[in-house]
């Protein structure tokens, strides 16, 4: 059963990826769009109404039947998981409160785009924060009795990410904050974020490295993707940063990450502290170093008074 629930989980993960290329590529196939939208409805609001869009480009006629299920991502990784039709919602679902004006049999002419309309209930039992569905859509040709031609089938996902107001609680988590670096200024950093509100997030901010005179020499931007946490879940970022100016200074640098989520005017920060050595002008100071503290240790020694002494006496001789 761990086998078969590890494969449904990789086979959603990869067809998620694939939904994305085919959203980009308009001119073949068939596409579905949006592939992810966000919807507010307010408190006194009694439904919500989104569309979303199928086109085909295939050169075949297509017929289609459309599930309402809810969703969640997977922690570290972002896949998607997808509960089954008809079961009940968790605490952040939103399949129970949509429904499908036009019916679940979907036809999509060769050549045209068809709208499917959604709509979400606005009942007094959906509670204020986050809810998470999705409408898949599954196609296939609409095969003529009597045809040799194969018949295939393919499904597409549109994400619907809902806020209903009157109660949102955001949060997000800086739960760990590493860099990868030995004894040098670091080229990238490990962020773990956490939503640890009822509502999804999605991280934003940056980081900067200053050497140990306070000179900023490096620079990165947390979450360019604009990956979104549902609530509960935590994911890595990586951030990469770029050099904005040289330093030659040796000692303990300051790691700075600045960061807060979309609509949060306010940042909040994190340091973190590396020891860098530039062993270029560090050599060349330990070496100029070393020569002086020679040179006084040779000027003071018995051995050399002795022998400016001796010199001293043939001159005057």
């Amino acid at each position: 059963m761990r086998l078969v629930a590890k494969a449904i989980a990789l086979s959603i993960f990869i067809s998620f990826l694939a939904v994305h290329f085919a959203a980009a590529d308009t001119g073949h196939g068939i596409t579905i769009s949006p592939v992810q939208k966000e919807i507010i409805i307010s408190s006194g609001l009694v439904e919500a109404t989104t569309n979303v869009e199928l086109t085909n480009h295939t050169g075949k006629n297509l017929v289609g039947t459309i599930r309402l299920v809810d969703f969640k991502t997977l922690d570290e990784t972002s896949g998607l998981l997808f509960s089954q039709a008809g079961v009940p919602s968790d605490k952040y679902g939103l399949a129970n409160w949509m429904t499908l004006p036009n019916g679940e049999v979907v036809n999509v002419l060769n050549g045209q785009t068809t709208t499917i309309p959604v709509a979400i209930s606005n009942r007094a039992d959906l509670a204020p924060g986050g809810h998470y569905g999705a409408v898949i859509v599954t196609l296939g040709t609409a095969q003529q009795p009597g045809s040799a031609q194969a018949s295939f089938k393919q499904e597409l996902v549109s994400l619907l990410l809902v806020k209903k107001r009157g109660g949102e609680d955001y949060g997000l988590l800086l739960q760990s904050f590493s860099a990868n670096t030995k004894n040098n200024i670091p080229s990238t950093v490990n962020l773990g974020f956490r939503a640890g509100g009822n509502v999804h997030v999605v991280p934003r901010g940056y980081v900067t490295v200053t050497d140990p005179k306070g000179k900023m020499v490096a620079k990165g931007i947390i979450n360019t993707q604009s990956t979104v946490l549902l609530p509960g879940t935590s994911r890595r970022f990586v951030t990469i940063l770029e050099p904005i100016a040289n330093s030659g200074v040796s000692g303990k640098y300051k790691v700075t990450a600045y960061y807060r989520y979309d609509d949060q005017d306010q940042f909040s920060s994190k340091s973190i502290y590396i020891y860098a050595w530039r062993w270029p002008l560090t050599l060349l100071v330990l070496v100029v170093i070393t020569g002086v503290a020679v040179t006084l240790l040779l000027r003071r020694s018995p051995w050399t008074r002795r022998k400016n002494g001796r010199q001293h006496r043939s001159t005057i001789t």
